[in-house]
């Protein structure tokens, strides 16, 4: 079993890691399923792969271990990642560590977020953060929160949970979400669709 594999320049560990085992072994347990890299991470990685996001500020909700903060931060952008689940801390510090990345991390239930934290924010980012129905309403608030406070770009990524496309329903109620579908055979075999909302796009 590889301890590690690449993937657009961000170097990602699995479960056989050592340093991965060492924190897993210091009984660190997971609040909120943040306890391993989800596909949709990948998935939306590849969606930006070639996107300039560069000097933008970033917020990366439900980051996990921050994979995908490492790699936007890699791209430049400024990120400012977000998880309610503090057991990820140790794991989202090796991924900068590995990466050799800046991104600061915050401890917070997305349900808190208010206006004021969006006000410098361009751009939301997320994958597998919608898999419960009750955090359906608590994601279509940060929404329109976000869309109020002037962020420019929402990109939620999902394998296409029932919960996902309930929230996108919701979505059509004040904007007009674009899906994007994403297909890797490396470094893994991912589906999964990207739900895009753009500030012109509300109603």
């Amino acid at each position: 079993m590889r301890w590690s594999f690449d993937f657009h320049n961000i170097n990602i560990p699995t479960s056989a890691h050592v340093l991965v085992r060492d924190i897993k072994q210091k009984n660190y347990d997971h609040d909120a399923h943040g306890n391993k890299v989800w596909n949709s991470c990948l998935a939306l990685m590849d969606y930006l792969s070639e996107v300039d996001i560069k000097d933008l500020e970033v917020m990366d909700v439900g980051c996990g271990w921050g994979v995908l903060s490492s790699f936007l931060a890699k791209k430049g952008a400024n990120v400012q990642s977000v998880d309610c689940d503090k057991s990820i801390q140790p794991y989202y510090q090796l991924i900068k560590e590995l990466n050799n990345t800046s991104s600061m991390l915050r401890i917070a239930d997305i349900a808190n977020l208010e206006e004021r934290d969006f006000a410098n924010i361009d751009w939301i980012v997320g994958s597998d953060i919608c898999f419960w129905d009750e955090q359906i309403q608590m994601y279509v608030k940060m929404i329109r929160t976000a869309l109020e406070s002037g962020v420019a770009e929402i990109l939620i990524a999902d394998p296409g949970r029932e919960t996902f496309w309930k929230l996108e329903q919701y979505c059509n109620a004040f904007c007009n979400p674009e899906i994007v579908e994403i297909q890797l055979n490396k470094p893994r075999k991912v589906k999964a669709y990207v739900m895009c909302i753009d500030s012109w796009c509300r109603q």
